[in-house]
């Protein structure tokens, strides 16, 4: 969107004998604006990320960097504003397809002095180990 620009990057593929894929979800917030943390404090659109992941793959980990704390009197929240990355392991089972997709659909809002709902659908194909 013009506020938030946000795409998915492989940080760590997976390889013939690891049963681990991490990536990034990378944010860019415009100048001027916040996007609130899952939590987001007395007020605010929360963060959410729904997992759409194949038989097989299971969330590990989810790390969201620590997010600001903004004051909006009367309010505080907890908002992140510039370029941040929130990072995703998952556990690649056995049964995993040779070429596997993972996607996500991500809601947040953007805000300024008004809040703007949004979301993105972002996938990533991996290719996990293969049986020796």
């Amino acid at each position: 969107t013009e506020q938030v620009a946000v795409e998915v990057r492989a940080t760590a593929p997976a390889s013939r004998s690891e049963d681990l894929f991490e990536f990034g979800i990378h944010f860019e917030v415009a100048p001027g604006w916040h996007i609130y943390a899952p939590d987001p404090g007395d007020v605010g659109l929360p963060t959410y990320i729904e997992w759409r992941l194949p038989d097989g793959v299971w969330l590990l980990r989810l790390e969201w960097p620590v997010p600001e704390r903004i004051r909006q009197p009367p309010f505080d929240v907890r908002a992140y504003t510039g370029r941040f990355i929130v990072r995703a392991a998952f556990d690649l089972g056995d049964d995993v397809p040779e070429t596997a997709t993972l996607g996500a659909r991500i809601e947040w809002g953007v805000c300024r002095e008004v809040c703007i709902p949004q979301e993105a659908v972002l996938s990533i194909s991996i290719r996990p180990r293969t049986p020796p």
